[in-house]
C-alpha cells in the first residue's frame, strides 16, 4: 500500500517536472524567435506570437502560417519551384531547443528536483 502511494506521488512529481521543463523551454523558444525576427527586420505585430504553453505533458506552440512561409527556402506555385531568401525563424529554433528539452527530461529529474517539488507542495 505504501509502495503504491509513493509511486503515485512520484508520478505526480514527474508530470509536474515535465510541465515545468516544457513551459520554460517554450518561453525560451518564443524569446529566441523574437530576437531572430527583430534582427532580420520582422518587427511588425503580424509576426508576433506569444503562445507557448505546457498542457498535460505537451508543449503547445501556436505558430502563424506566416512564420512557416518566411522560413521556407523554396515555394511551388503553378508547378514552378521558386527559390527565395529564407529566414530561419521557425525550424532552426524549434529543433535547436528540442535537444535541450530531451536532455533535461532525460537527466534532470533528480532526487534534488523531487525534493524541491515536494517542498512546493508543502507550502
Amino acid at each position: 500500500m505504501m509502495k503504491e502511494r509513493n509511486q503515485i506521488v512520484n508520478d505526480v512529481l514527474e508530470r509536474r517536472y515535465i510541465n515545468r521543463v516544457l513551459q520554460e523551454q517554450g518561453e525560451k523558444i518564443m524569446i529566441a524567435q523574437d530576437e531572430i525576427m527583430q534582427s532580420r527586420g520582422f518587427s511588425t505585430s503580424a509576426f508576433r506570437s506569444k503562445n507557448a504553453k505546457a498542457i498535460e505533458e505537451k508543449l503547445e506552440i501556436n505558430v502563424k502560417k506566416l512564420h512557416r512561409f518566411v522560413d521556407m527556402k523554396t515555394r511551388k506555385t503553378n508547378g514552378v519551384v521558386a527559390t527565395k531568401k529564407s529566414h530561419p525563424i521557425y525550424n532552426r529554433i524549434i529543433f535547436g531547443h528540442m535537444n535541450n528539452i530531451i536532455f533535461e527530461l532525460q537527466y534532470g529529474f533528480t532526487e534534488a528536483v523531487k525534493e524541491e517539488l515536494r517542498k512546493v507542495d508543502q507550502k
